[in-house]
């Protein structure tokens, strides 16, 4: 039988193991945490009204930072871009076209390279009016889902990949977004 301080010193030292690889594995933890945050996945609110009904004004969205580094873009994916403005600002649009096709907007109707574009999330339409515009490589064209907008008050354009933020992987609970911020 171990003496009552064996005892005591073997318990002490299962304590500074225990606590060894605690203080081992903390760090790590938040180092994944943080790189998960900044590189892979984030979360955003979204600001407008241009993408209802599928996102209201002040839903948190979900954000795949890394898929768009080994594949392009699809058609219908919901991607954050960031406009070439300073400060950048950030919005949320559909992909429409695609590199290499010409779109078209007549009477409200999308047309790729002369097809019509089935869009079955969209609610309203409006007669927007758009000439042949040929997408260009590592460029796609984005509009949001509420087509009953005025087109000017919409920002619709094409994106370089490379403004391409990321892509809606989720979205989670909506939250009312101050006037002021």
């Amino acid at each position: 039988m171990l003496s009552k301080s064996a005892s005591e010193e073997s318990s002490g030292a299962s304590r500074r193991r225990m606590l060894g690889r605690w203080y081992m594995r903390v760090p790590f933890e938040i180092a994944a945490i943080l790189i998960l945050w900044f590189f892979v996945i984030q979360v955003r609110p979204t600001r407008g009204h241009s993408m209802l009904p599928a996102l209201r004004e002040g839903a948190y969205v979900f954000l795949d930072k890394v898929s768009y580094r080994f594949r392009a873009p699809d058609r219908g994916d919901v991607i954050i871009l960031r406009d070439n403005e300073e400060p950048p600002e950030l919005y949320c649009k559909r992909v429409i076209g695609l590199p290499k096709e010409i779109i078209e907007i007549r009477r409200g109707q999308v047309y790729i390279n002369d097809v019509p574009l089935h869009e079955p999330y969209i609610i309203s339409n409006t007669f927007w009016e758009l000439p042949p515009i040929r997408i260009g490589e590592r460029q796609v064209y984005v509009i949001g889902d509420n087509r009953g907008m005025a087109m000017v008050s919409h920002f619709q354009v094409l994106v370089a990949y490379r403004n391409i933020v990321g892509r809606l992987i989720g979205r989670g609970q909506e939250y009312p977004l101050e006037m002021n911020q």
